[in-house]
């Protein structure tokens, strides 16, 4: 048989079941999406056979039935072939994973891990009797220059024996003391220790 008349048969088994789709659609009431679905379908064939696409899918269906056929089964080939199903289970697992959300990280989730892991800097600094570093080194070429006044450290605090700039606006020692128990308890559920 002709090969363009094995794919003028197919188009037309095409175009004949997107017809009897969208005539049922129509006739149940399931809505115009439905119809306008078969039309599409009628469409896709008719466009494919048009086009010359349906020939080239035609000769990649032959090609693969030839080599098939022509196939002898080796170790190499038999690994290959384990290769590929390998990868299309992987693929469709990453899919179902990506799907529900597993490990998928959200903007949140990053910002919550960035401030655990600030919290746990901190916590680890305070049990060392330190004072956390800064987080930026100060901007300026001297010590007036730019305007920014040194900040005191818990450390510098208790030698000089002022109170830094929170415990002087009336938060006092056992604020400061809260807040490093809440740490504590945050990287005790967290199982940080």
């Amino acid at each position: 048989m002709n090969p363009t008349d094995v794919l003028l048969v197919a188009t037309l088994a095409l175009v004949l079941i997107g017809l009897v789709y969208a005539l049922i659609s129509w006739r149940a009431g399931y809505g115009a999406g439905r119809v306008l679905e078969g039309v599409g379908l009628i469409a896709l064939s008719a466009g494919l056979f048009l086009s010359g696409l349906m020939k080239l899918a035609y000769d990649l269906i032959t090609a693969l039935i030839g080599w098939g056929t022509s196939l002898v089964w080796t170790a190499l080939v038999a690994t290959g072939v384990g290769a590929l199903a390998l990868a299309v289970v992987l693929w469709l697992v990453a899919g179902s994973l990506n799907r529900r959300g597993v490990g998928v990280r959200t903007k949140e989730d990053i910002r919550a891990r960035r401030e655990e892991r600030k919290a746990a800097r901190a916590a680890k600094t305070a049990k060392a009797g330190q004072s956390p570093a800064p987080a930026r080194p100060a901007t300026g070429t001297g010590a007036g220059a730019g305007g920014t006044q040194p900040t005191l450290t818990r450390s510098t605090a208790a030698t000089t024996g002022t109170r830094p700039a929170a415990a002087a606006k009336g938060s006092g020692a056992a604020g400061n003391g809260d807040e490093f128990a809440e740490i504590e308890d945050i990287l005790r559920k967290r199982g940080i220790n």
